[in-house]
C-alpha cells in the first residue's frame, strides 16, 4: 500500500469522506471476489480510484473563512 500517493489525494478529506471512500473499496472488492473468486486483496490502484470518485467535504472556503476566524478572534 502507497500511504503517500493516498494521503497526497486525499489532502482535503474529512475522516468521513476517507471512512466513505473505504466502503466503496471494500464494496467493490467484495463484488469482484464473488464474480471472479481471484483472492486478491484491494490494492493502492482501488483505493485511489474510489477517492478519486469520491468528492471530499471540504473546499478551500471554509478553510480560509476558519483561517480568517483565528486571526481574527486569536487572544494572546
Amino acid at each position: 500500500m502507497d500511504f503517500d500517493a493516498l494521503v497526497a489525494v486525499g489532502e482535503m478529506f474529512t475522516p468521513a469522506d476517507i471512512e466513505y471512500a473505504a466502503r466503496k473499496v471494500s464494496r467493490r472488492a467484495f463484488e469482484h471476489e464473488i464474480t471472479h473468486r481471484t483472492g486478491v486483496p484491494a490494492g493502492t490502484d482501488d483505493f485511489l480510484a474510489a477517492i478519486t470518485d469520491t468528492r471530499p467535504t471540504l473546499t478551500e472556503q471554509p478553510l480560509t473563512s476558519f483561517d480568517e476566524d483565528i486571526e481574527n478572534y486569536l487572544r494572546i
